[in-house]
């Protein structure tokens, strides 16, 4: 009896056996006992270019009210100055509080601006150096509009309208030369003591700005400026004060002019801590009654211009869309005023989508990578890289420029369009009901960068044929369109990414069926 259990039992064991090593592939519409070849294959993409192109906003109307103001020479990239423009408007629109017995005296008047805790270029083992020179803007308008003539549809008549500016890294007003400077900023700390705020002088580090301390850049202004405008607060003739469009057209802003330094700073001017602050005070028969104080914010136009001069081997700034000469492996992405680098998609087609015939293959996986990031230094490699078409001639897809026949072929590929550029489509716009651009992120620990693009290379080898295929993408500092709504505006951040570009790759899982068992 136990032996003819043992041997059913091993029978039994037989046919499971048998029963599991059952040819899956019968489910997938192949013949049974058919073998698959599960193979991968690199392409070398980095052959494309840097490439310099247009300017990026940086005012307050994007998501970010930063401001940036330093120098900085990179070795790598080249020197960067950004210098800072901003209004500012009175907290309170009503002239200052009198009283008929009374006399009031200007004192003085100082600004801070809270520093956010950005830096480029700002190292861990030094500290931070030079200064911002403090200018008055000297435009002859107000920095939130312009004046231009609208032709009314339908006539000749032209009219004057007044139109919103907006401003970019490459932007810039007229403001008062050195000598004419109503002030010098330092840094200084910020302690809260028993509700008064007490400043202490101090050194910038990275490390202090790391751990968000409340640090700020401080100065005393000049008096003669300071009196200007305790006067128009005090009187407020013409409504100067408590009408904000002639107030700026009387104080048309202030200027952040970097000298000596060794960092670009991040600045917050919506920040509490950001003011100007006018001190004065009241006498009664000769005798101090009251100190007081008004405040100055900066609610209204701010913005920061980007001023590089890169290393030969990049692409100069003016005009855009001009390719570096770069004659080694070096490639660069940056934010500010940025630069991005174009990657070539032909071995994909040369080696593998023009040379397999076989209808069966399957991509079952397909990944950008860029192995072995540059993280020499204290900079930052940009946390997502954004993918968008390019064209031939550097410049990138434009939805505006090209016929219907062009945009119906592209409709056949993974991507979208904004009505202005065309994006890979990230795999997980599958599964949203928003597009999301195909992106890479960086993975500080491994030094290196990888996305899924799965969807979009099997539309390329599906429709390998078409006369419009995407040949070309450009690697952008990443944006919203990413997924990822942290992101400050490419404008707002000088972060860059720097690789070699035998270390950019993209790497295609496929099956391909062994056809003689079809």
């Amino acid at each position: 009896m136990n032996l003819w259990v043992k041997r059913t039992g091993q029978l039994l064991l037989a046919a499971l056996f048998l029963m599991a090593c059952e040819d899956e592939s019968v489910f997938l519409g192949f013949k049974g006992n058919s073998r698959f070849n599960v193979k991968y294959q690199e392409f070398p993409v980095g052959q494309g270019a840097v490439v310099g192109i247009d300017p990026e906003l940086t005012d307050q109307g994007t998501s970010t009210r930063r401001l940036l103001i330093g120098e900085h020479t990179d070795l790598v990239v080249g020197t960067i100055r950004t210098e800072a423009f901003a209004e500012f408007l009175p907290v309170l629109t009503s002239k200052l509080a009198q009283k008929d017995d009374h006399t009031y005296v200007y004192d003085s008047i100082t600004i801070q601006l809270r520093l956010d805790g950005y830096s480029y270029g700002l190292s861990s083992s030094n500290f931070g150096t030079g200064k911002f020179s403090i200018r008055r803007i000297t435009e002859d308008d107000p920095l939130n509009i312009r004046q231009e003539y609208y032709t009314i549809p339908g006539t000749n008549k032209e009219v004057l309208v007044n139109v919103a500016n907006r401003y970019y890294s490459n932007s810039t007003v007229s403001y008062a030369g050195e000598v004419d400077a109503i002030g010098e900023t330092r840094f200084e700390q910020l302690f809260r003591f028993e509700g008064e705020d007490r400043r202490s002088a101090t050194s910038i580090t990275r490390e202090k700005l790391e751990k968000r301390d409340t640090l700020v850049t401080y100065a005393r202004l000049d008096d003669d400026f300071g009196l200007e405008l305790f006067n128009v607060a005090l009187n407020n003739d013409n409504e100067e004060l408590s009408n904000a469009t002639k107030f700026r057209a009387r104080f048309k802003g202030l200027a952040f002019i970097p000298e000596g330094c060794n960092a670009v700073y991040g600045v917050d001017p919506s920040s509490n801590f950001s003011q100007i602050r006018l001190y004065y005070h009241s006498e009664l028969a000769g005798e101090n009654v009251d100190t007081l104080a008004r405040d100055f914010t900066f609610p209204g136009v701010s913005f920061h211009n980007i001023i590089p001069d890169r290393v030969n081997d990049l692409p100069p700034v003016d005009p855009p869309y001009i390719a570096g000469e770069a004659t080694g492996s070096l490639r660069v992405i940056q934010a500010g005023y940025p630069m991005v680098t174009k990657i070539d998609l032909s071995s994909f087609y040369e080696e593998f989508a023009d040379e397999i015939t076989d209808k069966n293959i399957i991509i079952n996986s397909a990944e950008l990578i860029i192995e072995s990031v540059n993280t020499t230094g204290d900079y930052n490699p940009l946390p997502v890289l954004e993918l968008r078409l390019m064209e031939e001639d550097n410049s990138f897809k434009d939805f505006r420029e090209i016929g219907q026949t062009e945009r119906d072929s592209l409709s056949k590929f993974f991507t979208f369009t904004n009505l202005i550029n065309y994006y890979v489509s990230s795999d997980l716009s599958a599964q949203s009901q928003n597009r999301i651009a195909g992106n890479l992120f960086y993975n500080s620990t491994k030094k290196s960068y990888s996305g899924s693009i799965t969807l979009f290379v099997q539309t390329l080898f599906a429709n390998r044929n078409s006369q419009y295929k995407p040949l070309y993408i450009g690697l952008y500092p990443g944006t919203n369109l990413t997924g990822v709504t942290t992101l400050p505006a490419s404008g707002k951040t000088l972060d860059r990414t720097v690789f070699m570009k035998e270390n950019i790759k993209l790497r295609v899982h496929y099956t391909q069926p062994n056809n003689s068992n079809l």
